[in-house]
């Protein structure tokens, strides 16, 4: 069982160091008796738990994210060669550089290198931003990516 550390104010530097050493949840000092004993019946049954404010906290970093990483345009004339077009939808889909390369039949550091290129070429510096263009320019079905990563974060 994780423990549930209790600390207020709430420092969001502090709550991602929380949960990079494996907390599944977290409860502010000033929380009630009702809150707290939610989160005693979620820590023994394995799940998560926040307090309300610590949820609303993570869920404005999340759209601030989201926002700032809509608002930054992505290039749209960038010619893709071949083996990118190939690759790309492979990537959102959450192949592995392994997988990929299996399927294609090169080597997992060339997938890199592709992949590398790729977000070089359309100036997306993270994989998340790189499958939203590959939906975005139907190169692969949103579906498509929903499915595999459900399968591969089972």
């Amino acid at each position: 069982m994780k423990f549930f550390p209790f600390f207020y104010p709430i420092f969001r530097t502090a709550l991602y160091q929380i949960f990079k050493c494996g907390a599944n949840g977290y409860v502010l000092k000033s929380a009630g008796k009702e809150e707290l004993s939610q989160a005693i019946r979620a820590a023994v049954k394995g799940e998560k738990f926040f307090s309300p404010k610590i949820s609303e906290k993570m869920l404005e970093g999340y759209l601030r994210k989201t926002t700032a990483r809509e608002v930054k345009p992505i290039k749209d004339t960038v010619p893709l060669t071949k083996r990118e077009k190939e690759i790309l939808p492979l990537i959102a889909e959450g192949l592995t550089n392994q997988e990929i390369g299996q399927r294609l039949f090169i080597s997992p550091r060339t997938v890199d290198t592709h992949r590398t290129n790729l977000m070089h070429k359309l100036d997306i510096h993270d994989v998340a931003s790189l499958v939203h263009y590959a939906i975005e320019k139907g190169y692969v079905e949103t579906k498509k990516v929903q499915h595999n990563f459900f399968k591969n974060n089972e």
